[in-house]
């Protein structure tokens, strides 16, 4: 199993009502990219001192199935609105080798 995690911080102009929809979406993803096992979204409580917004975790079953989402066309469409959005992220790929 891979897990992937990604931490967004978002531009000082993003609404609360912008980051919802990029959660609905992201979640949306689930049943859409074949190769995706799970997604789960959680954002930050306002207000909070905390650096990041929203943490994405999604797993698959191997390298494989994580680049078939990387290059899906809805999940493309979907990053490059979210790299116009945030102006920091941050990424942890773990790949359990013990399944």
């Amino acid at each position: 199993m891979l897990l992937h995690i990604v931490l967004l911080k978002f531009k000082p102009h993003v609404s609360a009502a912008m980051i919802q929809e990029f959660r609905r979406e992201l979640e949306g993803l689930l049943g859409v990219v074949p190769s995706l096992r799970s997604v789960e979204v959680s954002l930050t409580t306002p207000p909070s001192s905390e650096p990041f917004h929203l943490a994405l975790r999604t797993t698959f079953d191997d390298w494989a199935g994580y680049m078939q989402y990387r290059t899906h066309p809805q999940h493309e469409q979907l990053n490059i609105r979210l790299k116009e959005a945030t102006e920091q992220r941050a990424c942890v790929d773990q790949l359990d080798q013990k399944q």
